[in-house]
């Protein structure tokens, strides 16, 4: 149980005590009343910290809303009459049931009892966070992840960290799974997600008060290469250990990828040795050998296997001489 020290004076006590409230009772209410109770007859309740409550090593309160905040006081002499209150800039009003803390972020209580004498008790102070939302939790992976019809790819080399952060009270506990409902603390250590196909991250969160967070996100590891073809637009023609192809004849690349999709299909042409973006048919007006070189990468950056041919212009004619021979 935890109570905010009590100040004996003028012959009478006070102290504030608090109660984890059901959630079917939680109400949406003005920080304070729910009428119809007098002090005297309220029973006591069991003032439990714990879920719901906590104490930081600061000494800065937090509570959520499930939270109801109870006043109780005693008088040994002429007896109690009435115990007031306040919450933040509000005014002083008559305790009639425990208060309830809706709205997120710093309150203060101020309250104190007067007796049947007149005598009013020196104002008694309780500073309290209320703290309704969970922790927020973010799946970051070192290269960001692809997406395609709804689906997060991701290449195998790729690692992930979790971000777990807590507005109010602070995070109490994350742990997290993979491919597994076995969870395990998270501490900042780099998930790796090496085997292909679709993985599953799971994760829960708790706050000091209690908040819980939870989710999944399933990642589909792509580690197969994509594929690449050159396609002459009329067939080659191949003769002994030569390839021979007209003037006229276009080369089109084209790649395929069956996970995160063609990203980028780059061409190296002839002699040069720096790879460059293809994005039209290729023709060739030399008569002379050509050689085309043709890979494709996808989203996630997985290469095909280079893919080449070679071939020999050949747009003349033969040309043929007529001779006449006399016998």
């Amino acid at each position: 149980m935890k109570r905010l020290s009590a100040i004996l004076a003028m012959g009478f006590l006070s102290s504030i005590v608090f109660a984890q409230e059901p959630a079917k009772d939680k109400k949406a209410a003005d920080p304070g009343l729910n009428p119809g109770v007098e002090p005297s007859k309220q029973a006591e309740p069991a003032a439990t910290a714990g879920t719901g409550i906590w104490t930081s090593p600061a000494k800065e309160n937090y509570a959520t809303s499930r939270v109801r905040f109870v006043l109780k006081a005693s008088d040994n002499l002429s007896g109690l009459d009435y115990i007031e209150y306040r919450v933040d800039e509000s005014e002083n009003r008559r305790y009639v049931a425990p208060l309830v803390l809706d709205k997120e972020g710093p309150h203060t209580i101020v309250y104190r009892s007067v007796d049947k004498a007149g005598n009013k008790e020196v104002d008694q102070v309780y500073h309290v966070v209320t703290d309704n939302r969970a922790p927020e939790i973010s799946i970051l992976p070192s290269k960001a992840f692809v997406v395609k019809n709804g689906r997060n790819f991701s290449s195998p080399n790729n690692s992930f960290g979790i971000r777990i952060s807590d507005d109010f009270s602070g995070v109490k506990s994350a742990v997290y799974g993979v491919n597994s409902d076995d969870m395990k603390a998270y501490q900042e250590e780099v998930i790796k997600l090496t085997n292909p196909g679709s993985q599953l991250i799971q994760y829960k969160a708790e706050d000091n008060v209690g908040n819980k967070t939870q989710g999944s996100i399933l990642i589909d590891v792509d580690a197969a290469k994509p594929t690449v073809e050159i396609l002459p637009s009329e067939p080659l023609m191949p003769l002994g250990d030569k390839v021979y192809a007209k003037r006229r004849t276009g080369f089109k690349i084209e790649g395929a990828d069956t996970g995160s999709g063609v990203e980028q299909i780059l061409v190296r042409v002839d002699a040069s040795e720096e790879w460059q973006t293809y994005s039209n048919t290729l023709y060739f007006d030399l008569e002379k050998e050509h050689t085309i070189q043709a890979k494709v990468i996808d989203a996630v950056g997985n290469e095909s296997d280079v893919k080449k041919i070679t071939f020999i212009v050949d747009d003349n004619p033969p040309a043929t001489d007529l001779r006449a021979n006399v016998e």
